[in-house]
């Protein structure tokens, strides 16, 4: 009976035993162990369909003449060694995914040549389970460069799966995305071992699963990404979904869309890191929202007539200092929305002044750093021409530091308002600062009004930091 027949006999009753036999046990002993079981089914299939086709195998007999020629000019030492150092490299290059029958196989023959050469066996009997191991081993490094082509798109998706670190969370589902690998896999090494003949069957099969199982990939990096960019925001969300579904429903509803658009965008481009974490975050920002607007208003709600103007005149207090440290006074004879609007304005004008501030800097620097490139000219053109070599070499480096430092020292007055009115910008801002951070602790409502001097405050620091590095450079 020919390779070719014994091979497509297997292929079928394989077929029909996986189809039979994957439902039960899965069913039955669920994913976890019904992946673990297949990768090891395949495994131990793949030597039985190898060693049946009559190919070199652990137990098969071998050709003396062949194994007395590739060791003729080697000893049982050398021969070890070698050994030795293919088995590491079989290992650094995966061929227990690649190959994972031959490699189980050649696993055990170089076992049996470890334990036959430590314990003084017969030179042939090493020679030939050493022939044996590099045989396997020729065969899985063929297999590695055939799965490398026509599995490339999978093992592709196995390495990302591996990368965004599924095994921490879906390690049932990756050992069922192995067990398909390894099948597919089975089903090159029978074409390797058989002398590169090709089954269509076994074959058309092959392109099936591969399909197959791509498609599981997908869902399973779906689920994978909707895990690693939703779940801590869900588990945030599970915490208060009951209460702001009572107290603030329409907030509530822009969470729900914002939850939907992110599930939507992890389906269509799970594969844009940028975009699904743009979209993570912008469900994030809406659940957060919603939370302080659901316990602002289950606070208002537990409030009595008497307490409300309590709660009016704390978030008005609340501002004062806000004003103070704009030097806009007490604000308190207009309403909310009012006090807000001068705050927003008084600090846009902090940001006007900063920036004329900062120009004015600038054009003090490059108005000093001529006249000190001139005082440093003029001293060198007074060094006399007999000067020492300590005077040459050094005395223009000295001399240009000093001419720099007295054109430091000799700035117009206005710069010298400028650095004092920059100390009394970075106290405001160290006072808002400090005012904004209660306020943080605060009340929603409240926060929600003064957004825009926060915004305001922050880009006046951001710039201030800018300024001031420009002078300590100077």
């Amino acid at each position: 009976m020919s390779k070719k027949r014994i091979i497509s006999g297997w292929s079928f009753a394989l077929g029909l035993f996986e189809g039979l036999f994957e439902g039960l046990f899965e069913g039955l002993f669920g994913r976890v162990f019904g992946g673990l079981f297949w990768y090891l089914f395949w495994t131990v299939t793949g030597v039985a369909v190898l060693s049946s086709c009559g190919v070199v195998g652990v137990n098969n007999p071998v050709n003396e003449a062949l194994v007395n020629k590739r060791y003729a000019t080697q000893s049982v030492e050398q021969v070890m060694q070698n050994l030795t150092v293919r088995m590491s490299k079989a290992k650094g290059e995966r061929l227990e995914l690649y190959s994972p029958g031959l490699y189980t196989q050649s696993n055990e023959a170089f076992s049996q040549a470890q334990s036959s050469f430590l314990s003084r066996a017969p030179a042939a009997q090493v020679y030939r389970q050493a022939y044996v191991t590099e045989t396997l081993l020729d065969d899985a490094f063929k297999v590695k460069k055939m799965a490398s082509g026509n599995m490339r798109d999978v093992f592709d998706a196995v390495n990302e799966l591996e990368a965004k670190n599924i095994t921490a969370t879906y390690m049932a589902q990756y050992n069922t995305v192995m067990s398909k690998v390894a099948s597919l896999v089975t089903i090159l090494e029978e074409r390797v071992q058989s002398g590169g003949a090709v089954d269509l069957h076994l074959m058309h099969r092959f392109d099936m699963d591969r399909k197959d199982l791509m498609h599981y990939i997908q869902g399973l990096k779906i689920q994978l990404v909707r895990f690693n960019q939703l779940e801590q925001t869900m588990a945030i969300l599970d915490g208060f979904a009951d209460e702001a579904r009572q107290y603030a429903p329409k907030t509530f509803a822009k969470v729900e869309k914002a939850r939907q658009r992110a599930d939507e965008i992890i389906v269509r481009h799970v594969d844009d890191a940028a975009t699904v974490r743009q979209a993570s975050r912008e469900f994030l920002f809406h659940v957060k929202h919603a939370l302080h607007i659901t316990n602002s208003v289950m606070q208002l709600s537990k409030l009595s007539g008497d307490k409300l103007e309590d709660y009016v005149l704390d978030l008005e207090h609340k501002l004062i200092p806000v004003s103070n440290a704009l030097e806009l006074g007490d604000l308190r004879d207009k309403n909310f929305f009012e006090q807000t609007v001068k705050i927003a304005q008084a600090a846009s004008h902090l940001m006007h002044k900063k920036t004329k501030l900062e120009q004015a800097q600038a054009d003090s620097k490059s108005d000093t750093e001529p006249k000190a490139q001139a005082e440093n000219s003029a001293e060198d053109h007074d060094t006399p021409t007999g000067a020492s070599t300590e005077l040459k070499a050094g005395g223009k480096t000295e001399k240009a530091k000093v001419a720099i430092s007295q054109g430091l020292d000799s700035l117009p007055l206005s710069q010298a308002q400028s650095n004092h009115e920059i100390k009394r910008l970075n106290q405001k801002i160290s006072n808002l600062q400090f005012e904004i951070s209660g306020l943080k602790r605060g009340e929603r409502p409240l926060r929600d009004k003064i957004w825009l001097l926060e915004q305001r405050i922050s880009e006046l620091g951001q710039e201030n930091q800018r300024l001031t590095k420009r002078l300590s450079q100077r």
